[in-house]
């Protein structure tokens, strides 16, 4: 009799699995062994931390798991990368577990109690060394339960060179504005400063004079267009500053290395039975370091940019309006042409379950579906780039907003916008589908090699007003 109860069961669990729905997308989200998702079910592996690289983990790391309602039901702490022990104990239910692995410079909150506890950086508003998370969502169901979580960077590097200062400098500063203050543990930023690092002198190989700073780290900024402005003190002119506005977001686990060259100029001043349940927490890398050059002093601003497709218009619309059967992501007045406007149309059409460009075996999938696709006539659509993942969610995180988008996509015969997929953030493939974005926090990461995620794409387009006489 036992014997066939046991047979009974095991059959239900196959026919549970075969029929459980695939959850596309954890926070940077994938692991060998992969069975985080909510209708899933696991067995366990201890907590453990691993390096993917030369990644340094910052011990302690404290783990904590919220229920539903993204309160704390349970947390635990690794105390080194040898530390096989630490154990989750939760009753049965859905969680979502959060991994912090944070350096010592930073003030982690002593009561940590829900998803929205905010993580603050010092009040110098960078730090000097990064912060990492990560997150997975779990179902647990018995005694042996896993959960695979990927600390990934929650930061920017910022490092930055100046040359060419004139010798009877005595101090150079950089200061970076805007940059996030908070983040809450379900990646939500608020806040805005500015950051003010002192460069240190010495000198190059070739005997020039150079200033630079140490890396530094801070949230992402607040918008498309952070400024750098690069002070400089003791000269005969006494202190001036000049400012290079830098034409892209500053992204969570990339580095970015700025080359300022001096050339002249005056410058300006400007009652369930508990369950115990293990997890496997393995380290992210950092993405390809970022670079980029720009003159202080005597700028320029001749800049030849592409022309994207024109359109003629009898009146404005706005962001989320319908335009010809299309959808208007973004409008904005171009700086040189007050009748003229850069817009960012969104695609009715949303895919899921598509593999990102890291993908071993489907990487171009994503690009593939971009260069055929077309939308009543109209072709030339492409994936966003990681600073349009972030200018969407600033325009359509708002509920109503989003609702008003959506509203308009089905109208034109298209599908939703997904925000959540389960308790998780519904995540976007961005940046030739190798990181990914969301409508539901502000978080841009590099897209995993085995999790699928959804794809919406974009066009950009030139409209031009023809006044009406």
């Amino acid at each position: 009799m036992n014997s066939i109860r046991k047979l009974f069961v095991l059959a239900f669990l196959a026919l549970s699995l075969l029929n459980s729905c695939q959850k596309i997308d954890l926070l940077d989200e994938e692991s060998d062994d992969t069975e985080t998702s909510a209708s899933s079910v696991t067995r366990s592996v201890k907590l453990v931390a691993k390096t993917a690289d030369k990644t340094n983990v910052f011990y302690p790391i404290l783990v904590y798991a919220f229920d539903k309602d993204g309160k704390v039901a349970g947390s635990t702490t690794i105390t080194d990368s040898n530390d096989n022990s630490s154990q989750l104990s939760l009753k049965k239910g859905q969680y979502h577990i959060t991994a912090l692995s944070i350096p010592n410079c930073y003030s982690v909150p002593s009561n940590i109690a829900d998803t929205k506890t905010k993580l603050p950086m010092p009040a110098s508003g960078y730090a000097s060394l990064p912060l990492m998370t990560g997150a997975a969502d779990i179902t647990v169901s018995s005694s042996d339960q896993t959960a695979n979580v990927m600390l990934g960077y929650r930061q920017a590097g910022i490092s930055l060179t100046a040359s060419g200062v004139p010798s009877d400098i005595s101090e150079v500063t950089v200061t970076l504005s805007s940059v996030y203050t908070d983040m809450t543990l379900d990646g939500d930023m608020s806040g805005q400063t500015t950051a003010t690092i002192t460069c240190t002198k010495s000198t190059a190989e070739d005997n020039s004079v150079i200033w630079t700073t140490d890396k530094f780290y801070v949230y992402p900024s607040t918008n498309a267009h952070p400024t750098i402005t690069i002070s400089m003190a003791g000269g005969s002119t006494g202190t001036v500053s000049y400012s290079h506005t830098y034409n892209a977001s500053l992204f969570s686990g990339t580095p970015y290395a700025f080359a300022a060259i001096y050339s002249g100029g005056n410058g300006t001043d400007t009652s369930d039975e508990e369950m115990t349940v293990n997890a496997e927490i393995t380290t992210g890398e950092w993405a390809e370091e970022i670079t980029e050059s720009f003159t202080f002093g005597n700028p320029d601003n001749n800049h030849e940019e592409l022309q994207p497709e024109v359109a003629y218009i009898s009146s404005v619309p706005s962001a989320g309006d319908i335009w010809n059967g299309h959808v208007i992501a973004t409008i904005d007045q171009d700086e040189t042409y007050s009748n003229e406007y850069n817009v960012m149309l969104i695609s009715l059409q949303g895919w899921t379950n598509v593999a990102s460009a890291n993908n071993e075996i489907y990487p171009t999938e994503a690009l593939e579906i971009a260069e055929t696709y077309e939308e009543s006539g109209l072709s030339g659509w492409c994936i966003p780039s990681r600073a349009d993942g972030v200018l969407l969610y600033n325009s359509y995180s708002d509920t109503d907003r989003n609702l008003l988008l959506s509203t308009n996509i089905t109208s034109c015969g298209g599908t939703d916008i997904v925000v959540t997929n389960g308790s998780s953030a519904a995540r976007y493939l961005c940046e030739d589908g190798t990181y990914t974005y969301s409508f539901k926090n502000s978080i841009v990461s590099v897209a995993g090699a085995k999790t699928k995620y959804y794809l919406r794409l974009v066009k950009y387009m030139k409209f031009i007003l023809r006044y009406m006489e």
